[in-house]
């Protein structure tokens, strides 16, 4: 594992907690001695501070997976793929989506896995209501609305210099909303085109840490993104509403974890004990959807599968709603999803 910051101490807990079988975890990198050493400490791995040093000495390696700064995605994965490793990084699977489509074409062509890690759509809540919309339980679609309220101070924004700037990081919608805004994208549908006001509300930052946005999905359907790490004093919420002719569920809780409505206009007996046959409690804000997604990985790579739970491919459609948000704000009016921003993953 590279990168042993915040989500880095999830996926100590999957490998020194036993939560997926078939991997081990072999070597740690990252940059500041102290982590990575104080990560080979807890999970027995061997400790490296150059990625390119670990690529090339240690012969044993199968499978990297990236916890490090969003700006460093493309670079990263590039080399390890290069070095003839299979790759899965966190989010965002890069920060311009022509990135993230020369990584997925580069692991293509070498026969390699490459993918992003979209947690969220292993929630049971999330695979219920993704379930109901499959079978068409919801009819003509009408509204699919996010709403992520979090609490991000400056100590949040000042504990990495990467942190809140448009080349290495993006805004809220970049670093926390996108899970959410792939879920709603996973399970309404294509999103045709957006238009987004963002602005840093509290935060001393560059990019935003308050947006709202309305979205025109290619369904026909309209959508609304609420987003802020300017919640005070503590996180509040994470939900996902879908609204149809046919029925209407809302998903919420910490981080898209807890079934609170769900009704339609045909019942079915499942639907009496759908609240808690599908909702789940969590210890943080990243949920429990790690492990069982690494499990998959591990699983397909066995038995000589490249093909990852969310591929290049599935990872860019969120990646390229947010370019459009933002093309959105720098240009002040309605953007086909598709544009990319002139300022994500460039700077200035």
């Amino acid at each position: 594992h590279v990168g042993c910051g915040r989500v880095a101490a999830r996926y100590l807990e999957i490998f020194t907690r036993g939560e997926i079988s078939g991997a081990r975890l072999g070597h740690v990198c990252d940059i500041e001695r102290s982590r990575a050493d104080e990560f080979s400490r807890k999970s027995n791995a061997r400790a490296w501070t150059d990625l390119e040093t670990m690529l090339r000495e240690a012969k044993d390696i199968d499978c990297v997976t990236f916890g490090t700064p969003s700006g460093s995605h493309f670079e990263n994965a590039r080399a390890a793929l290069v070095a003839g490793k299979h790759v899965i990084v966190e989010k965002p699977i890069t920060m311009r989506p022509e990135q993230a489509e020369e990584l997925g074409k580069l692991a293509r062509d070498k026969g390699l896995m490459f993918g992003v890690v979209k947690q969220n759509r292993y929630n049971p809540a999330m695979r219920a209501l993704k379930a109901m919309m499959d079978r068409g339980r919801f009819g003509k679609l009408v509204l699919g609305t996010v709403r992520v309220r979090w609490a991000r101070d400056m100590n949040y924004y000042s504990s990495d210099a990467w942190r809140g700037k448009f080349l290495s990081d993006g805004g809220v919608i970049t670093n926390q909303a996108i899970h959410h805004i792939d879920a709603l994208q996973w399970v309404m549908g294509p999103v045709k085109a957006v238009c987004a006001h963002g602005t840093a509300r509290i935060n001393d930052i560059e990019v935003d840490d308050t947006t709202v946005a309305i979205l025109r999905f290619a369904n026909g359907a309209s959508g609304v993104i609420e987003a802020t790490t300017a919640a005070r004093p503590d996180d509040i919420e994470a939900s996902l509403s879908v609204l149809g002719e046919g029925g209407s569920v809302v998903v919420g809780g910490w981080a898209l974890n807890e079934i609170l409505f769900w009704k339609f206009t045909v019942p079915e007996a499942a639907d009496e004990t759908a609240q808690l046959d599908h909702s789940q409690v969590i210890p943080t804000s990243y949920g429990l959807g790690h492990a069982p997604l690494l499990q998959d990985v591990v699983d397909a790579l066995k038995r000589g599968e490249i093909e990852p739970p969310v591929n290049a491919t599935e990872g860019t459609k969120s990646l390229s709603i947010i370019h459009a948000l933002y093309r959105s704000m720098e240009d002040n009016g309605w953007v086909t999803v598709g544009t990319s921003s002139k300022r994500l993953g460039i700077g200035g």
